[in-house]
């Protein structure tokens, strides 16, 4: 090596260290550095921002039409009615299985109209307002047989339904006997499909006004979140079903079996009980006075 070799290595060392020290910080400033200010669009409240040629710009929204404000007003009410829809359609197309021609066209309706009463979405509270009630009005349960006191007893892996009529005696001289289908409907949790099952009776006279009593046991799912039971009568001569048959149905009562949907009950129970207790409230009168006519002093 000459004289002055090592310091010209030394120095170009240097200055290869020094181009990489600045690369390395060019980098680290050109990852931070921001390209241009932030741009928005879309609205905030009453204010729209839109990107235009020359830049953002803001905006008051143009006020809304009428029908526009109809729409909106109207959209909570349009999605309950497409659950309430959704939930009636299910059981409509259970109860038709079982009950066939006796399913009158107004019965989608009729169910609409009780879900209504009810101002939430929960299916338990929903059910509820099914109980009592007749499949079809024209052909009425009692008409054809007593209703039976019946007791559902919930199990680990089935139902149990102990059902008594006090006194099955018709008067009706075209029947002779009768027989009643038990048909529980049951749902799970968040699913709209209505799973159902049907148990029948033996047939049993009509003669005298002793009482009957029958048993039956339905399987009870693991993810059964609620339940509805409906019974159906039908009529029979010589214990055959022909041309002089009749029939009804109706559904006797609704449950559920999860801690949230107890609650549910529970808490409008008491609702129903404080409104029962509470005192009448006195609506003030105001007095008119008549236009054109002095006060007496």
């Amino acid at each position: 090596m000459g004289p002055g070799e090592k310091e010209r290595n030394e120095l170009r060392r240097g200055m290869v260290f020094t181009q990489a020290v600045e690369i390395k910080i060019q980098n680290i400033f050109q990852m931070a550095k921001q390209k241009g200010p932030i741009k928005l669009s879309g609205k905030t409240g009453n204010i729209v921002f839109s990107k235009g040629r020359y830049g953002a710009r803001a905006g008051t929204a143009p006020e809304l039409t009428t029908r526009q404000k109809k729409e909106i007003a109207a959209r909570p009410q349009n999605l309950r009615t497409e659950v309430l829809s959704r939930f009636a359609s299910g059981l409509l197309n259970a109860v038709k299985y079982h009950a066939d021609v006796l399913v009158p066209g107004r019965f989608f309706n009729n169910m609409l109209s009780l879900f209504r009463k009810e101002p939430t979405n929960h299916r338990v509270l929903l059910l509820q307002q099914l109980r009592e009630m007749e499949v079809n009005p024209n052909y009425r349960f009692e008409e054809l047989c007593p209703k039976p006191e019946t007791e559902l007893i919930v199990g680990k892996t089935s139902y149990t339904i102990e059902a008594e009529l006090p006194h099955p005696a018709y008067g009706d001289g075209n029947t002779n006997c009768f027989y009643l289908d038990l048909i529980l409907f049951t749902w799970h949790k968040e699913d709209d499909r209505c799973r159902h099952e049907e148990l029948s009776t033996d047939w049993m006279s009509t003669a005298g006004r002793e009482p009957k009593y029958c048993t039956l046991k339905f399987k009870r799912s693991a993810k059964d979140t609620e339940y509805l039971l409906g019974c159906r009568c039908v009529t029979g001569v010589n214990r055959v079903e022909n041309g002089w048959t009749s029939t009804a149905m109706y559904f006797i009562c609704s449950g559920t079996l999860t801690a949230e949907g107890k609650k549910i009950l529970a808490e409008r129970k008491a609702e129903i009980e404080a409104a029962r207790n509470a005192p009448p409230v006195k609506e003030e009168v105001k007095e008119k006075k008549r236009v054109g006519v002095r006060d007496k002093k």
